[in-house]
């Protein structure tokens, strides 16, 4: 194992965790909390290894083969959207119980510990208050949203978004083209596994065309238009999302302080610039919406379901906007 030294930009999270493998100090539960994609799985990946592998000599045989019999993972089962009480009451508790087969802990990973159900949270709640002696669990958090009796009753860590620029480096030293690695990193808002996805993108100028053609269609005011854009971005759902809210982004910026030191994309101020002025409480609201609703499609919620109702909030956004077509086409060229 190499520690934690491949956990980029989470310096604090990564400190705190190494000092307890080092004093032996182990808290029988870590909560981590941050936006997806900045290295919440693959910290505690590597602190379940690095301690493992202090406490079982052959850990390493058993863990590359996803057997090590004194750890267990908890996720939201597939065609479900939460985790249920009956996973943790009826598969962790038991499991926790026991004595460590081989190493000094017994270890529950629980991703998307924000998807338990109210049942499901009290159930974990009660093996917090009175832990067994060996047990260890971490919590994977990728929401603010967590009961705070949970909260209190774990060694809170949190995950920031990456920066820019080092999210940029990380692709280039990937071997991705370095227009392509700042473009998704530009993108990414801090989130190495958006970035990933991003960068391999190839025809970006397409792209572009392709996402004011779904906002004029939507401005439109037409319920068909609801349909069609549900279909065009339907199969990258992230990307077409993505590149929906930085439009709007830098449009919000270019009508509150036509600061084009701040935009993501002042190469396409003039596009933005057609786009009549935005409610800002409106836009606030509706992508609070849109990022619930795409949430679920981690969760095997039928995708052409959230498709749909994102173009809806699209179109409740963008009803009251005209965009000039011809214009726009002229300014891409």
């Amino acid at each position: 194992m190499t520690g934690f030294t491949s956990i980029i930009g989470q310096d604090q999270a990564t400190a705190m965790l190494q000092h307890s493998l080092d004093s032996g100090i182990i808290s029988h539960a870590y909560l981590y909390m941050g936006p997806p994609g900045v290295g919440k799985q693959k910290t505690a990946r590597t602190f379940i290894n690095l301690l493992l592998e202090q406490e079982d000599k052959e850990a390493d045989v058993y863990l590359r083969e996803g057997i090590h019999p004194d750890l267990m993972e908890i996720s939201v089962p597939e065609n479900r959207t939460r985790i249920s009480k009956e996973q943790i009451s009826k598969e962790m508790i038991p499991w926790l119980a026991m004595k460590p087969y081989r190493a000094k802990h017994r270890i529950v990973l629980i991703h998307d510990s924000h998807l338990l159900t109210m049942e499901a949270a009290n159930a974990l709640l009660k093996t917090l208050e009175e832990p067994p002696e060996h047990a260890l669990l971490i919590l994977l958090n990728d929401s603010t949203e967590m009961l705070e009796t949970i909260v209190s009753r774990c060694q809170l860590l949190r995950f920031y978004p990456l920066g820019t620029q080092q999210i940029e480096a990380i692709l280039i030293g990937q071997g991705i083209d370095p227009e392509q690695a700042c473009r998704a990193a530009r993108m990414s808002q801090g989130s190495l596994g958006d970035a990933l996805l991003f960068s391999q993108e190839d025809n970006w100028a397409e792209r572009w065309e392709e996402t004011f053609a779904l906002l004029e269609g939507l401005s439109s005011g037409e319920p068909i238009k609801v349909l069609e854009a549900a279909a065009r971005v339907e199969k990258e759902l992230e990307l077409n999302v993505r590149l929906v809210e930085t439009i709007l982004r830098d449009r919000m910026i270019l009508q509150y302080s036509d600061q084009e030191e701040l935009l993501l994309f002042p190469e396409n101020q003039d596009l933005y610039r057609q786009i009549p002025p935005l409610d800002p409480e409106k836009v606030r609201k509706g992508w609070e919406r849109i990022n619930q609703i795409k949430d679920y499609s981690r969760f095997h919620v039928n995708r052409s379901l959230i498709a749909v109702n994102i173009a809806y909030e699209w179109l409740h956004l963008l009803r009251p906007i005209t965009l000039r077509a011809q214009g726009a086409r002229t300014q891409r060229r």
